[in-house]
């Protein structure tokens, strides 16, 4: 089973993908604005080389981070908008994918729902072997083994730690709460039956 992370960003999106039986594949997606007329062609080509790269991999989900608010409105609407044509171009090629609070990644990861950028290097280094300078690959990775651990979890593994475990519990009520899509990872099959 594979597992990928994504940490999306405009600049540098951290793409994270755990291979059942081989080495892990990781890296940056970078652009500039300067490259592209607008933010919607930009986000086009992110999601167009996320896709591109998953082609023929068997992918069983994929997570990233939910959206968010933030004290820069011109920020949130550029990230909310490379977040939707991300979305919908998984959901048009058949992609299952979950998204997170960053809150719940960094408690996942860290044990701590805050932490900084160099804990969350440290912590990645120290329980998965990614040695990284780079904070976008850093979260992409927490992302991926959040999202490997919440499809054991659906499928009956109980053997995490406390912390992680009250993430998962959390993440299990929040996706019922806000999660348009189901999706139900026995069969990648996505219903848009509003809850």
């Amino acid at each position: 089973m594979n597992f990928l992370g994504l940490d999306l960003s405009l600049t540098a999106t951290g793409f994270y993908l755990i291979k059942d039986g081989g080495k892990d594949e990781y890296f940056e997606i970078n652009t500039k604005p300067e490259d592209f007329p607008n933010d919607i062609e930009r986000s086009d080509y992110i999601a167009n080389k996320i896709v591109g790269c998953i082609k023929g991999e068997n992918i069983t989900l994929i997570a990233m981070e939910d959206y968010f608010t933030g004290k820069q409105p011109q920020s949130v609407i550029k990230l909310a908008t490379l977040g939707t044509v991300v979305r919908m171009r998984l959901l048009d090629n058949g992609h299952p994918y979950i998204t997170f609070a960053v809150s719940q990644i960094k408690k996942f990861e860290t044990g701590k729902g805050v932490a900084p950028k160099d804990n969350m290097l440290k912590s990645v280094y120290k329980r998965h072997n990614l040695d990284t300078a780079s904070n976008n690959i850093a979260d992409a990775c927490a992302i991926a083994h959040l999202g490997r651990a919440y499809y054991e979890w659906q499928a009956g593994r109980r053997d995490f730690l406390k912390y992680e475990t009250e993430v998962l519990k959390k993440v299990e009520e929040d996706r019922e709460l806000v999660q348009t899509y189901k999706v139900d990872l026995s069969s990648k099959k996505i219903s848009t039956k509003k809850k």
